[in-house]
């Protein structure tokens, strides 16, 4: 047995603030998670601002006042005119949307 004067002194080590899991989570955060979102966010923000815009009536849609990211008042007047005032561009385009392009003709 080594004599307690001999002995080297323990020195306590200095606490941890988070276990090397958590930190390894949190870089998996920055390094991953946090890029990735951004870059979802700035994709999906025109469809987002598609949807919100075709939904809004023209007195929201076209006042100083209104919140452009939020919809008060939702109406379907938008879809309601592409579906009945302009009937012949819509089945025009699904037509040659089914059929594809006939009259090209396939380059040799």
């Amino acid at each position: 047995m080594i004599p307690a004067s001999t002995r080297p002194a323990v020195v306590p080590r200095p606490a941890r603030f988070w276990s090397v899991r958590a930190g390894r989570r949190f870089e998996r955060l920055l390094t991953l998670h946090l890029p990735m979102g951004l870059v979802v966010f700035f994709l999906l923000a025109p469809f987002y601002w598609m949807l919100i815009t075709s939904l809004k009536p023209n007195s929201e849609l076209y006042s100083p006042n209104g919140n452009p990211m939020w919809v008060f008042t939702p109406s379907l007047e938008h879809y309601e005119h592409l579906l009945t005032a302009t009937e012949a561009h819509v089945i025009n385009g699904l037509v040659l949307m089914i059929q594809g392009k006939p009259w090209i003709e396939p380059q040799n």
